[in-house]
């Protein structure tokens, strides 16, 4: 008799099969997790913007003397807001400039509102869908 050490035709079937599922489960759980990657990018993307967005304003907003141009406001769009210092945010083409640098893109909505008796300045935005709504108080009248 001889000894059988070969690998048979059957056993080949079943390592082709179950490298074949290893395979396949490792696709799968690399496109799901690529897929996500995807998703939390364009979730934090917005949120991204307005921190950029709110980092600009906050510092115009605590400027030592700094205040709102009440005659530069656009009282039926809302959609720019002036300083004494000679700065302004505007919202136009989808999009929110620092004078004439780009700090937000893919913006759907943003009005600037100016509360001159508590001298407060509100924004509310919308980016990607993501809806943003603050506050803040002038620190100085002059």
């Amino acid at each position: 008799m001889r000894s059988q050490k070969g690998i048979t035709l059957s056993s080949v079937i079943i390592y082709i099969i179950a490298m074949s599922i290893v395979v396949g489960s490792i696709a799968t759980l690399t496109r799901y997790f690529y897929g996500n990657i995807d998703t939390m990018t364009d979730r934090t993307d917005a949120t991204e913007q307005h921190t950029e967005f709110n980092s600009y304003l906050t510092k115009e907003v605590n400027t030592n003397g700094n205040s709102v141009l009440v005659n530069l406001i656009d009282t039926q769009n809302k959609n720019i807001i002036a300083f004494s210092s000679g700065n302004q945010f505007k919202f136009t083409d989808n999009a929110i400039y620092f004078n004439k640098i780009q700090l937000c893109s893919n913006v759907t909505s943003c009005t600037f509102d100016y509360d001159e008796t508590n001298n407060k300045i509100t924004v509310e935005m919308q980016i990607k869908g993501k809806k943003f709504k603050n506050e803040y108080t002038l620190q100085n009248n002059v």
